[in-house]
């Protein structure tokens, strides 16, 4: 997100995304996660299907270690909807392999009320917020312009306050282009 944070740097978001446990949190959605390789789920076209990061924990302490501000470890927080035990799950496979790099990640179980008023402003909207989203319409629009446009900032599919003027743009070409192949390439260039 664009917070200044942990989070706001790329390599600490590298870090996170190499010590993620994947195979530990499909067996927390009991058969019914998939393992993908980008924001899109890959039955849509145009999704990206080879995933960029596996499970290194020696990757992510070196991705931490190139940190300048955060190498030497941290305290976050990572807020799930209060009664959802898959998030808590999430939460806790979080806490366990990111304590390997020195990051204390707290488990925060929170109203889904409550956390939504946090994600109208980017200084209190928190950090790590699992979200699951369904598909109103198949197509990569519905899940790429309410996740990274910035119009969405602040609310439930944008908490992160995301906002790439370049990524605006693409997402804007792709909805008002009507050639697939162009759609296509368009959206592989906003999941890259």
């Amino acid at each position: 997100n664009n917070q200044v944070g942990p989070t706001s740097d790329v390599n600490v978001r590298r870090a996170f995304s190499y010590a993620m446990d994947y195979d530990a949190l499909i067996e927390v959605m009991n058969g019914f996660g998939t393992r993908i390789a980008g924001p899109l789920s890959p039955a849509l076209a145009g999704a990206i299907q080879e995933p960029v990061y596996q499970t290194d924990i020696e990757k992510a302490k070196e991705e931490l270690a190139k940190s300048t501000d955060y190498a030497g470890g941290f305290d976050i927080d990572f807020v799930y909807v209060t009664g959802l035990e898959e998030e808590r799950q999430t939460g806790l496979i979080l806490a366990d392999q990111l304590s390997q790099l020195g990051i204390n990640v707290n488990v925060v179980g929170m109203e889904w009320a409550n956390a939504v008023a946090l994600f109208a402003d980017p200084e209190t909207s928190p950090a790590i917020f699992p979200i699951y989203s369904g598909s109103d319409y198949p197509d990569p629009d519905n899940f790429l312009w309410q996740a990274f446009h910035s119009s969405s900032a602040g609310t439930w599919t944008g908490a992160s306050h995301y906002n790439n003027p370049e990524v605006d743009a693409l997402l804007e070409e792709a909805r008002t282009t009507t050639d697939e192949a162009k759609r296509t390439e368009l959206y592989t260039q906003v999941q890259n």
